[in-house]
């Protein structure tokens, strides 16, 4: 966590320094436009490690690809969490949380349900199944299945008793 609070430093930093940068280089610009006398003068009041290196994109580009790797990591963990989750050796055996899909309300709500769903079981280490496995599911008479895939290869069936 100690490395985090170092790039977020450095990050703030190289923000600055951008921003100055392009502060001074508008000034510059206008100061040229204008042939203003002390346009020299400002000129040599850039900072040099702005002045010399020009933009510290390379900076960024390590901190990117920093978070992409960290950001791509998690990914595979939840990825992974989620499949053992939803594809239990044994349907029978797994614990289990029935949703409902059909509430009283639109598409976007009752998708929304069904990520509410997918948040407690995922939190409570349980296996999602669709009640009926979605099949009763108001949007398609072919039930949820028709617009998407499977959510688990269990089936309403093997759970409930």
């Amino acid at each position: 966590m100690k490395e985090v609070g170092v790039l977020r430093e450095q990050n703030e930093e190289l923000m600055r320094l951008l921003k100055e940068k392009g502060v001074v280089a508008a000034k510059e610009a206008q100061l040229q436009q204008n042939k203003l006398p002390f346009a020299l003068k400002a000129q040599s009041a850039v900072p040099s490690s702005i002045a010399e290196n020009g933009t510290p994109r390379y900076l960024f580009t390590k901190e990117h690809e920093w978070r992409k790797a960290a950001l791509t990591t998690i990914s595979a963990k939840i990825q992974s969490q989620l499949d053992r989750l939803q594809n239990p050796n044994d349907c029978t055996s797994a614990r289990s949380l029935i949703c409902q899909l059909n509430k009283g309300c639109g598409f976007g709500c009752q998708l929304h349900h069904v990520t509410y769903c997918f948040i407690v079981a995922y939190g409570t280490n349980r296996t999602l199944i669709l009640l009926h496995d979605g099949l009763d599911w108001n949007y398609s008479e072919k039930g949820w299945t028709a617009a998407f895939l499977p959510i688990s290869r269990c089936k309403h069936a093997d759970v409930s008793k």
